[in-house]
Formats: structure tokens, C-alpha cells, sequence
């Protein structure tokens, strides 16, 4: 796509976007261009279906499910190992990401006598760096001296350079690390991170969170040893959604036989029941058909954004294999900005201190609706200067 432009552009590109037809699928907010999928996906007709399914076979049939097999995970499982690349014994699917992390570390983790550190990153997913802490603290360790976090570079991206030396400690047992960073958009080069772990001996999990739904993952053609990932994102699952965990068979022993063993009780078959919908869109989508829209999306949005608005700061990056499914733009006042959004019509994300978020889904969202939203953005801005203006003369 080249760096260019309009509204008849994006007309162009909708007329013949493969993905078009599954627009119609799902309930889009009124009056509203929505643009918050990096916080939580819409809800498809799919997922409806099977969640109501889920509900009648629960009202009409109850004790009789474990002889008809329809409260069955099973299929979800097989789906997802499918999307992430793995097989169907290394997924389970639990309550959320962090207990997901949490079982991961219980299980796999070692008390050693000199490799005990964990390395993480600084920007992505407070959540986790909590976990890990706590971890190590239940495990008789100083959290805060254990934990090994990477920062981000000057323009706010990680280095996979940094993150590779960091690995070259030692001390460090287990990295635990994106491969979308949340606060910028930036793609982690997942491949190259598990090469360099392995060649370190050291053990590498991966959150899955901002990226399952709209590209492709390999994690057994990577080696990786673990992941896990919440599914309210891109994959559009709904808030709470059952959350997912691989876990390598290498990691596997007579106690733990399969990823599932992980969990001592069933999966909340309700909200699997609406995974279940959800996943079967982005299957039938195809992950690499639903990557290269992504890219087009955000391509466009980017050029859309330099064209009308120059004066706004990316802190994503502009090269395709650097970039995951949304822009992460910086502003002291985003915060202003998000909300003077949704008010006029648009729903993007704020992240403190200074990050506007933009994440258009390939599922649902087309090139007009970027175009039109940018247009309301930089009414948006215009208007931002003469009203801060306004009030410190009224002050």
C-alpha cells in the first residue's frame, strides 16, 4: 500500500476487501467508529449463537451434557491450538491471563541455586510484572532483585538487542515477555527472542494477549516453552472471556501429561461457549488473510494521520514486521483527546500518561471508517488549542 491517502482510496480498498462480508457479523456500537479493539473486541453474532446455545442446552438438557458431550471444551482446545501453532494437548483454557501466568510459573519454574532471575519487560502489562514478583516472593525470594526489567529504548520501543544481552545473564532462568507491547504497538520478533533464549538455556513464555485474533503464531516452530493470553482482544471473545495457556510437552511429566492437567476444574464453559464462536469467524477468516488487512488498516490510518494531522507523534513503528494490529500515538493531552472522541463519534483508547490508542479490527472495520475517524480527530485537535487558550485567559 503506498503512503497516501483520501476517501475515494478507501472506498477502493473496501470494494475489494476479501474480509468485507464478516463485517455484517457483528454488533457495532450506534453513532460510534470503533477503534478500541486493543481493549476489548465486539461481539459477533457467532459468539451470540454459541453462547446461547451454550445456555439452552444448559436449560433443557443439564446432567444429561456429560453423555452428549455438548458442554464439551474439546473443539475450542483444537481450534486454538490451530490459531496459536501447537498441538492440541499443550493448550488448556483457564479463568484469566495472570492465573494462566501463575499455573505456568507454579509449574515450570525451579528454585535453583544460583539461576533464579526472570527477566520481563518495563511497558507492557503491569499485571504480569506483578505476578512475576509475587512469585518470586512465594517462593522465599526478594522479588524486586530477582525480577530483571528490560526498559524501553528512547522512543519508547524494547530492543531486542537489550532484550538478547539481558539473556546473557547467568542468573536468568526464565524470560516472560509480549509479542505485541500494549502501550505502543510494537511487534516483538518472537522467532529471534526464543533462538537467543535457547541458546542461552533459558526458559521463554510469551503474552499472546494483543496479538491472537489478528496474525499468525507459531509457537511450536518457535520452541517456545510457554504462553498465555486473554481472548477480549482481537479475538473478540467478550469482557472476561476464558482465557488460554500453552504449554510445551517437554514441560510435560507423569503429574502433568497435557497442558489441561494444569487446571484441577473444568473450563467456565459459558464464556468458552462464546470463545468458541468467535474463534470459528477468525478461522474461517484465515490468519494470514486477517494479517495483511491488519497491516493495510493500520498503513492506511498512519498515512491518513500524517497527511491531515503532521503535528502527531507515532511512538508505533512504520515498518510492517515491527508493528502489530494498532497505533499507539503520544500526546500530553490524549487523555482530553479520547474522551472529546467518543463524544464525537469515535471510540479509541487512552493509556496513561500520554497514549492515544487506535486499533481497527480486520474483522469489522474498514478503510472509510479510518478515513472518517481521522477527519474527526483532527477536528478534534483544532479545536483543543483555542479552548486550552481560552480557560488561561479566564484563570
Amino acid at each position: 500500500m503506498q503512503d497516501r491517502a483520501s476517501r475515494e482510496l478507501a472506498r477502493q480498498w473496501d470494494a475489494r476487501d476479501p474480509l468485507a462480508r464478516f463485517r455484517r457479523q457483528f454488533y457495532r456500537p450506534a453513532g460510534q467508529i470503533y477503534l478500541d479493539s486493543d481493549s476489548l473486541g465486539l461481539c459477533s453474532q457467532e459468539a451470540e449463537r454459541s453462547l446461547l446455545r451454550m445456555l439452552s442446552n444448559w436449560k433443557t438438557k443439564a446432567c444429561e451434557r456429560s453423555r452428549d458431550g455438548d458442554f464439551s471444551s474439546h473443539e475450542t482446545t483444537a481450534r486454538l491450538a490451530r490459531i496459536v501453532g501447537a498441538s492440541a494437548d499443550e493448550i488448556a483454557i483457564g479463568t484469566s491471563r495472570t492465573f494462566n501466568l501463575q499455573q505456568l510459573l507454579a509449574t515450570i519454574y525451579r528454585r535453583q541455586f544460583y539461576r533464579l532471575r526472570i527477566l520481563t519487560d518495563g511497558i507492557s502489562a503491569p499485571q504480569n510484572r506483578e505476578v512475576l514478583r509475587q512469585h518470586l516472593e512465594l517462593r522465599g525470594l526478594h522479588g524486586d532483585s530477582q525480577l530483571l526489567v528490560v526498559g524501553a529504548e528512547e522512543s519508547r520501543l524494547l530492543s531486542e538487542e537489550t532484550i538478547e544481552a539481558a539473556m546473557s545473564d547467568p542468573m536468568v532462568q526464565m524470560a516472560v515477555l509480549p509479542v505485541v507491547v500494549a502501550a505502543t504497538g510494537q511487534l516483538l520478533d518472537a522467532p529471534r527472542l526464543a533462538r537467543a533464549a535457547r541458546e542461552h538455556g533459558v526458559m521463554i513464555g510469551f503474552d499472546l494477549s494483543d496479538s491472537l485474533g489478528a496474525m499468525p503464531h507459531a509457537l511450536e516452530e518457535w520452541d517456545v516453552d510457554f504462553a498465555f493470553w486473554d481472548h477480549e482482544k482481537f479475538a473478540s471473545a467478550g469482557p472476561g472471556a476464558a482465557a488460554g495457556l500453552f504449554l510445551h510437552r517437554r514441560h510435560f511429566a507423569p503429574a502433568v501429561s497435557a497442558a489441561a492437567k494444569l487446571h484441577l476444574d473444568a473450563p467456565p464453559l459459558l464464556s468458552t461457549a462464546a470463545l468458541e464462536g468467535a474463534l470459528r469467524l477468525i478461522e474461517e477468516a484465515a490468519l494470514e488473510r486477517l494479517r495483511e488487512k491488519s497491516l493495510d488498516l493500520t498503513h492506511f490510518l498512519r498515512a491518513a494521520i500524517e497527511r491531515e494531522i503532521p503535528q502527531l507523534v507515532f511512538a508505533t513503528p512504520r515498518e510492517a514486521q515491527h508493528r502489530g494490529a494498532h497505533l499507539a500515538l503520544l500526546h500530553p493531552d490524549a487523555g482530553a483527546i479520547c474522551e472529546r472522541l467518543r463524544a464525537n463519534g469515535v471510540t479509541a483508547n487512552f493509556r496513561e500518561p500520554d497514549i492515544l490508542g487506535l486499533a481497527p479490527a480486520p474483522l469489522y472495520n474498514s478503510f472509510v471508517e479510518c478515513w472518517d475517524a481521522v477527519q474527526i480527530l483532527r477536528r478534534v485537535m483544532e479545536q483543543m488549542p483555542n479552548e486550552s487558550l481560552e480557560n488561561e485567559i479566564a484563570s
